[in-house]
């Protein structure tokens, strides 16, 4: 698909993270170890060179990284620390169940299938959302004024290719 716009990324990590926001230790805890600072309101991202957390829901992150295993070793440390402490805690590896197509949306072909207002003004750069592409569930990540990358189930790869053709 890489003619249309459009590139399955090889690998990245894929860590799903829920806690409690309101909780400092949580709070304090994830910020220490990634490195990067918490997004409280949905649909915010932190981001650094190697990783980007996005803010999907009131107590959900997802953690992207590049590197294989980059962070996940420490994310276990602090989920032993904060079930200790009896302060709730998810981590979940969701790697190899999505892919991450790298979309070029210049011609704002995305509309046509999402209901999501992809105009800058709407979703800016750094910005991420849950919501359909079609009839799957898609994570929607802008990189750019015109990239995108789209966080799809495995097992609706073939399905985003033929959907994506029809609109190129």
């Amino acid at each position: 698909m890489s003619d249309k716009g459009a590139n399955w990324i090889d690998y990245y990590q894929q860590i799903n993270i829920r806690g409690t926001q309101e909780n400092e230790d949580f709070c304090q805890c994830l910020q220490s170890t990634l490195n990067l600072a918490l997004p409280t309101k949905v649909g915010q991202t932190s981001v650094s060179s190697t990783q980007k957390l996005m803010c999907l829901g009131p107590d959900e992150w997802l953690l992207v990284s590049k590197n294989r295993y980059d962070v996940f070793d420490n994310l276990w440390q602090i989920k032993k620390q904060l079930t200790q402490k009896a302060i709730h805690i998810s981590i979940v590896d969701l790697s190899h169940a999505r892919d991450v197509l790298l979309f070029d949306n210049t011609n704002d072909q995305l509309n046509h299938y999402c209901p999501l207002d992809f105009s800058t003004e709407a979703f800016p750069v750094n910005t991420a959302a849950q919501s359909k592409l079609g009839h799957i569930d898609v994570i929607f990540y802008r990189l750019n004024k015109t990239q995108y990358e789209l966080y799809i189930l495995q097992s609706m790869k073939s399905y985003t290719d033929e959907l994506l053709s029809c609109l190129t």
